[in-house]
């Protein structure tokens, strides 16, 4: 008997990049730059399939990181060492194992045009932060409760009578 493993779609993102993105987010880093890299990683969780995808995402050394939850069976934050910046840490992952990457996540033209060297696809920040906020949105028939009482279908009903006997002629 063979026992088929599914491999997980991992998809890199450069996080400062993404977190321009999202307005709030981008407030809240002029003023606490760790949690804004928090909230990024909390809303980014809410959007992985953790049988199917893994997230990394790289943000450049900062001297004040101490306690950033660094990994778990979702998502996994790398962070450069000073004075290095992420991008070499994200081309370096994808010149490692350009197959098992699924998506780049970057606005970065030279991150974009490297992944794309390696047959790698990639998404700017903007479009990818557009799916994200897809993903998190509730569908509409969970977003409006479309059900009416009776009363309410009555009531409807006599606003649009077409039989010439609306009560608010």
């Amino acid at each position: 008997m063979r026992i088929h493993t599914v491999m997980k779609r991992i998809i890199l993102i450069d996080g400062y990049n993404l977190i321009f993105h999202f307005p709030e987010i981008r407030k809240r880093m002029e003023m606490d730059l760790e949690q804004a890299r928090n909230e990024l990683v909390n809303l980014l969780r809410h959007t992985v399939d953790p049988d199917r995808e893994r997230i990394i995402i790289f943000f450049d050394g900062d001297d004040r990181v101490d306690d950033f939850p660094e990994r778990d069976d979702r998502i996994q934050v790398i962070f450069s060492k000073k004075p290095e910046e992420a991008d070499p840490l994200i081309e370096r992952w994808i010149e490692r194992d350009p197959e098992s990457i699924a998506l780049v996540v970057s606005s970065d033209a030279e991150i974009e045009s490297f992944a794309r060297m390696h047959n790698v696809k990639t998404s700017s920040s903007k479009r990818y932060a557009y799916h994200v906020l897809r993903v998190l949105s509730p569908p509409l028939d969970q977003k409006y409760n479309e059900s009416l009482s009776d009363d309410e279908i009555e009531k409807w009903m006599q606003i649009f009578r077409t039989d010439g006997k609306n009560k608010h002629d």
